[in-house]
């Protein structure tokens, strides 16, 4: 297997300063892989307890996995509209907007969150819930942090807990994820900087790295950033997602999560997860494999055919952010190939 050569390889290329790897195996057999340091000069090196601000795996791991859970009690339905549950949720073409549109990404939002970071977070949050549509959902998918901010809100008025609350007892504790959190990790020695940021004047590290995320937890728990956890951690949750499924979802949930929703758009969609995505899950994976990327320079592919996972956890944007992701794109494409098959040359 070729991932620390992969990873050599991307930190000559200053793709990142370092990055861990963990794999789990049809039977179960996990791995891990450290390589590099938290920064290319005066860095500590990486280890299997290397805490990383997973950015976007928020989206699933909690907000999208409650939601389904939520879904799976009964608490409501994929085709609950949203403004019953968060009767702000007001504008044009809202009332159209369900629970699945969040999970599928096929919200219309035409809101680039970046641009109100100088905002208060109250007013971003108005924003989110109050401008409306220009057209209706479901017809185009529309990837944005502010469709999943929504969810985190429904998740919450459903269970009656704050989001990082039902995270914690709901999903870390109960799977044994003890370093992941949605706040300041404790272990502050352990977490590894995310991008030397102009904008807050520092060094980001232990606090949320995404800036709307960042403002709004003056209000809120945001569910489209702020995770921070270790590789360990997630090859737990991908334990249970490959080989034990039935301690988070119901069978029929299970189906429901990997169907293409995607088909009437030409794409490929699943329920809460990104699914048969190429860019990053390589060629070699099986069809309705499921999966995530994070902005600093994470991703994790679940393959419940081949009952493989696979999760990396780096810190791409340090010291400084890379607007073409299709750098990153390469090394996770050539790690998942590398583990789902066969070596692959970065």
């Amino acid at each position: 297997m070729d991932i620390p050569r992969i990873l050599r390889s991307a930190i000559q290329q200053r793709m990142f300063p370092g990055a861990v790897v963990g794999t789990v195996d049809s039977k179960g057999v996990e791995r891990i892989y450290c390589c590099g340091k938290s920064q290319y000069i005066e860095g500590e090196p990486l280890t299997a307890c290397s805490i990383f601000d997973a950015a976007s795996l928020t989206k699933v791991l909690p907000t999208s996995v409650l939601a389904l859970m939520a879904i799976d009690q009964q608490a409501c339905s994929l085709t609950t509209p949203v403004h019953t549950i968060l009767p702000r949720f007001t504008g044009p073409h809202s009332r159209g907007v369900t629970v699945q549109h969040l999970l599928t990404h096929t919200v219309p939002y035409e809101i680039p969150l970046s641009k109100l970071k100088n905002r208060s977070a109250e007013e971003i949050f108005n924003t989110i819930v109050t401008t409306g549509f220009s057209r209706s959902p479901g017809r185009d998918y529309a990837y944005c942090n502010a469709t999943s901010i929504v969810l985190g809100r429904v998740v919450e008025a459903l269970w009656g807990q704050p989001l990082d609350v039902l995270g914690q007892t709901r999903l870390f504790s109960p799977l044994g994820m003890k370093d992941t959190t949605l706040h300041t990790p404790r272990s502050m020695g352990r977490v590894v900087p995310t991008e030397v940021d102009t904008w807050r004047g520092r060094v980001i590290r232990g606090e949320v790295h995404d800036e709307s995320a960042w403002v709004l937890q003056d209000l809120l728990t945001p569910g489209s950033a702020g995770l921070f956890t270790t590789a360990p951690d997630i090859l737990r949750f991908l334990q249970v997602l490959l080989h034990a499924p039935q301690q988070l979802f119901s069978e029929a949930m299970c189906d429901l999560i990997v169907q293409n929703y995607g088909e009437p758009l030409g794409k490929s969609i699943g329920l809460g997860f990104e699914r048969n995505q190429p860019r990053y899950m390589g060629s070699y994976v099986s069809p309705g494999t499921v999966g995530k990327t994070g902005f600093t320079g994470c991703h994790f592919v679940a393959d419940r055919t081949k009952g493989k996972g696979l999760v990396l956890l780096s810190n791409s944007t340090y010291p400084r952010r890379k607007y073409d992701a299709r750098r990153i794109d390469r090394v996770r494409r050539a790690v998942t190939d590398s583990f789902f098959l066969k070596r692959f040359l970065l």
